[in-house]
């Protein structure tokens, strides 16, 4: 005695039925669009300029094309490089607490850059991870610092880029 037995599957059309109900609701559907009314305000005018943060005090940071990075606060746009007396900033990213995050050329001629954390009036070198060049990206109202730095080449190759996360260190007070 032979049995055969014959399995029908309905897998392909429950798709085709499945995405022509999608086609259909797409094209039915009505699409909505909102208005958006909004301002722009230039920020200044010492040279070419482009913004880069903004924290929720409308504090803008960025870059001038004279190679420095700027602070916009209070309608005034300052200079970092100059205020801190170092050449090639940039500045990228800027917490609720006014700290501000780049890098800055540590040497003339240029050597390599490195990340920096503007704090309180004062701009701190956050190294590298053993080569020569670092750039801070990003900073949350914690004080934490995201960014890449460069780490020792061997055998003769380029360092490679690594991504890092600095976590300012609480001193502790005996």
């Amino acid at each position: 005695m032979k049995i055969t037995t014959s399995v029908q599957s309905s897998f392909p059309r429950t798709i085709t039925t499945c995405a022509l109900v999608l086609i259909v609701l797409a094209v039915a559907a009505p699409t909505a669009v909102a208005q958006l009314t909004f301002s722009i305000t230039d920020l200044g005018a010492l040279g070419a300029s482009a913004a880069y943060g903004i924290n929720n005090n409308g504090q803008v940071v960025g870059n001038l094309s004279s190679g420095d990075a700027f602070i916009y606060s209070g309608g005034t746009m300052t200079n970092l490089g100059t205020l801190l007396g170092v050449f090639g900033t940039a500045a990228n990213a800027i917490n609720n607490s006014d700290e501000v995050v780049g890098y800055f050329n540590p040497s003339w001629p240029y050597s390599g850059q490195h990340a920096f954390l503007y704090s309180g009036g004062i701009l701190s070198d956050l190294g590298t991870l053993g080569g020569d060049t670092s750039e801070a990206y990003g900073i949350n109202d914690s004080g934490q610092v995201v960014g890449y730095a460069k780490t020792i080449g061997s055998g003769g190759y380029d360092p490679q880029p690594h991504a890092f996360r600095f976590i300012r260190e609480v001193p502790a007070w005996t």
